[in-house]
């Protein structure tokens, strides 16, 4: 921090403790969030300082309560978030603001019954306010509530036309309804009011791919990227149409993706496209372990798939997925220990823990060159232990390909030289049909490698 900006800080922290001394709780209050905006740590731990001194002296002070919250939220005590955001509740049963702040923060341990109830409340104190529709939306979205979702969406669009995010939104709601074409036509309406909003732009091509319309997604994400050069799920969906192959998928192409299917993923998979991977991987892991007291990685971990499929063979159980909105569902089975979202290569370079099992179902999809992962890998397993996973497999046998859907098929005898490459014993590749596709079996293949 700038000298100016110590002074300054002491200006305001003087001024809070003068204000404070003479009875002007609402004089320290200010000068307390003054302190928070200036952004230091120290500057933090002061305002946090005045903010209980306040509070002390007006149990139901509501700024000071809003403001502790958040600062209890930033630090990751939750459970201080919910205590100060439900005593500004208290003070203030119909305050808008205070209703959303328990909203979220009940939202954030898994609450969603409660939070969905206090972001009505915020609603009802702000009708006129597109936020507050907007928030609720995100938690009825959790709790698969999409009717419900569509339905503010539609008002918050009707409120607010010229917010594009809200649009985006609305065609996400369209999706969970699996009312793809209504979807459609609301983005390429809104593209022409939004020619440069990159979150519009990207929910557009994201539901022209889900549709199968590659032309048309294409002609979006060459908008999208003249608007945004470098953004990634423009650059790793056009790469696919080329025929290009990276080395892996590049991230914000798997979270735009994942975000969108999160709510349905379960229901899609185990019901249209008769998901078998997270069985047969289950099947391998209890056919080369000793099937109990086991610690367990779970690569990409999705919406706890195949977390379920080991559970009971698992001491410890953790999850890492990429996409935030996949962790969450993940989260609220209560399959995992613990779920983090991470890069599973990164994940796995700042781990210090080997693992009797490692999985990956279906991750090898959005890895174009494995090599580095193998590697991490070999260090993260005990001796004896096995990396098991599922991928779809080349159909001729090419050692990679970049599929139009924007996932990598591996070849099997590539698969199998990389591995023992890095230093492990190939004790399973077997080919199995992984899921339907367009009503058509996906080829893949499961793998069980041995660490030495």
């Amino acid at each position: 921090m700038m000298v100016s900006d110590q002074g300054a800080a002491a200006g305001r922290l003087a001024a809070a403790n003068a204000a404070l001394a003479a009875g002007n709780l609402d004089g320290a209050v200010k000068e307390a969030l003054g302190l928070i905006d200036s952004g230091g740590t120290e500057e933090r731990r002061q305002a946090r300082t005045v903010l209980d001194s306040v509070i002390d002296k007006s149990e139901l002070h509501r700024e000071a309560l809003l403001a502790r919250s958040r600062l209890s939220a930033e630090s990751g005590d939750r459970v201080g978030a919910i205590r100060d955001a439900a005593s500004a509740v208290t003070a203030a049963p119909k305050d808008a603001e205070a209703n959303t702040l328990l909203s979220e923060q009940m939202a954030e341990v898994g609450r969603l019954d409660e939070a969905a109830m206090f972001s009505y409340e915020a609603l009802k104190a702000a009708p006129d306010e597109v936020g507050r529709y907007a928030h609720l939306a995100a938690v009825l979205r959790r709790q698969k509530s999409f009717e419900a979702v569509e339905e503010l969406l539609r008002t918050a669009v009707s409120l607010a036309p010229h917010q594009a995010t809200l649009v985006a939104m609305r065609m996400d709601s369209l999706v969970q309804l699996r009312r793809l074409p209504e979807a459609i036509a609301l983005g390429q309406e809104a593209r022409k009011r939004f020619p440069e909003d990159v979150r519009l732009l990207r929910m557009l091509a994201a539901v022209l791919q889900l549709d199968g319309r590659d032309a048309e997604t294409v002609a979006v994400l060459r908008d999208l990227q003249r608007v945004a050069p470098n953004d990634g799920f423009a650059r790793h969906v056009l790469a696919a149409a080329a025929g290009g192959a990276p080395a892996k998928a590049d991230p914000d192409f798997v979270r735009v993706v994942f975000d969108m299917l999160a709510p349905r993923y379960d229901d899609l998979m185990l019901g249209a496209r008769s998901y078998r991977a997270p069985a047969l991987i289950g099947q391998a892991v209890k056919a080369h372990t000793a099937g109990k007291d086991l610690s367990i990685l779970d690569l990409g971990c999705g919406t706890g798939l195949c977390g379920l499929m080991v559970r009971d063979m698992a001491a410890t159980l953790k999850g890492i997925d990429l996409t935030p909105a996949m962790a969450e569902y993940a989260r609220a089975t209560r399959i995992y220990d613990s779920v983090e979202v991470a890069d599973a290569e990164a994940a796995l370079a700042a781990d210090t823990v080997q693992y009797d099992v490692v999985m990956a179902g279906d991750t090898l999809a959005y890895l174009g060159d494995v090599a580095p992962l193998l590697a991490l890998l070999k260090a993260h397993l005990k001796p004896g232990g096995v990396f098991v996973f599922s991928v779809e497999v080349t159909a001729d046998g090419a050692p990679l390909r970049l599929t139009p859907a924007g996932s990598f098929a591996h070849g099997r005898g590539e698969l199998e030289r990389l591995a023992t490459a890095a230093g492990f014993t190939v004790a399973q590749m077997s080919a199995e049909k992984l899921r339907l596709v367009n009503g058509e079996p996906l080829r893949g293949v499961v793998g069980v490698l041995k660490s030495a």
